[in-house]
């Protein structure tokens, strides 16, 4: 049974910049059955009372974290990169170094979270011009900042990147961020990594590997559940 609401005009907008179609009615049920499947391997290490805060980077549309919050309940936040208009798709796949392409619909993340009752969120806005925007909940931040001043005080149970960090753009952009919001021997990351141009070599000075999971698509990346040191 799905527990997700898709709605028609969302995803539509979707299709406009994602690779991968993410349609209404059955295409939506199997990719939401593919992220149950793919969020189960966290089942072992967490509870509703031990998952608290949780960090994805590159959500998409939001149904990982949506899941993540059905089940466990935490406070979401999400980095994403908003674009003006949709990018060509060479722009979106493969590596690209230090310098991703904001290619997501930051309204229809929005708009998921809302029509699905998730109001604990909120969402870190990579601008084209490469600053950043604070969106909490239902208000949208007005003045740019910097990465490092987002969430000071807060540290994540978990972080999460899917085919985003460490697979379209180098590990370097948000790794410093990322460890330090990090809880040394508790924080996991669950994230696919690019096998070339040192991405799990940059990774493994901050975390250390608890299990390697099988990735059925790409000889490239692997999919690798960390701890923080």
């Amino acid at each position: 049974m799905t527990i997700l609401n898709y709605n028609k005009l969302d995803v539509w907008r979707l299709n406009q910049y994602y690779r991968t179609d993410i349609k209404y009615g059955t295409i939506a049920k199997e990719y939401e059955h593919l992220m149950e499947v793919e969020s189960a391997v966290l089942d072992p290490y967490f509870t509703a009372d031990t998952l608290n805060h949780v960090l994805e980077i590159g959500p998409g549309m939001g149904v990982f974290s949506a899941l993540i919050h059905r089940k466990y309940g935490p406070n979401l936040y999400l980095i994403e990169g908003g674009a003006s208009e949709a990018p060509d798709v060479d722009d979106t796949i493969g590596w690209r170094g230090d310098n991703p392409t904001p290619c997501a619909d930051i309204k229809a993340l929005r708009d998921f979270m809302f029509t699905n009752d998730i109001l604990d969120f909120e969402v870190l806005e990579l601008l084209p011009s490469g600053d950043y925007r604070l969106i909490q909940d239902d208000k949208e931040g007005v003045d740019t900042m910097e990465q490092q001043d987002a969430w000071p005080n807060t540290r994540f149970d978990l972080i999460v990147s899917l085919r985003s960090w460490c697979w379209h753009y180098d590990a370097d952009l948000y790794l410093d961020f990322v460890v330090k919001r990090s809880i040394p021997h508790h924080t996991l990351l669950l994230v696919d990594v690019r096998l070339q141009n040192g991405q799990p070599e940059k990774l493994f000075e901050h975390f250390e590997l608890v299990k390697e999971i099988e990735c059925q698509d790409d000889y490239k990346m692997n999919r690798l559940l960390l701890r923080a040191i």
